[in-house]
């Protein structure tokens, strides 16, 4: 199951990835396997870590006490104490395109309705993935596969692979007209 937060109610409204799949990502070799990590929040911002199966460097894993972004951080037995290694900081809601921004378009697009616009409230993606994959199919649209904007990352679990592909896939079709 993957969910989504959302509030309306500040003056830019906000989404936040509240429970979902994210990557094993190490910002020392820039290895991802395709395992993903489930997230579910953190505790004081600590989500623990892992050992990197390329290099194998410690990755810790900390967001800000349960809110995005994710940063990872590694550390080497090279490393000096209390010194660490390099970081990379990702921001899920942007990658995955579940930005407030991005699900009104969704909105626009199919006529369905995702968000309350005057509260706040979660969502499942799952059956939001379905319906977008019953509008492209309905629309006979070819689902196109979309690229990713981050050069480091080569992959994307699932549901987001086809939640990704379905939005570019309507994205090329308002773009270049029906």
């Amino acid at each position: 199951m993957t969910t989504v937060y959302y509030w309306a109610r500040p003056r830019e409204p906000i989404t936040e990835l509240t429970e979902g799949p994210i990557l094993m990502y190490c910002p020392h070799c820039h290895f991802i396997p395709h395992t993903p990590h489930l997230y579910r929040g953190s505790r004081y911002g600590d989500m623990g870590g892992f050992t990197c199966g390329q290099c194998g460097g410690e990755v810790r894993v900390r967001d800000q006490d349960c809110r995005p972004p994710i940063t990872y951080t590694f550390k080497s037995d090279g490393l000096s104490a209390g010194s660490n290694g390099p970081t990379e900081t990702i921001v899920y809601e942007a990658l995955y395109q579940v930005q407030w921004a991005n699900l009104e378009q969704i909105e626009a697009w199919t006529g369905h309705t995702i968000l309350a616009k005057t509260g706040s409230g979660t969502f499942e993606l799952e059956p939001v993935v379905e319906m977008l994959a019953d509008h492209v199919r309905q629309q006979g649209l070819e689902v196109r596969k979309a690229p990713i904007e981050h050069p480091f990352i080569t992959w994307i679990p699932e549901p987001f692979r086809q939640w990704l592909d379905l939005i570019h896939s309507l994205r090329v079709h308002h773009l270049d007209g029906p």
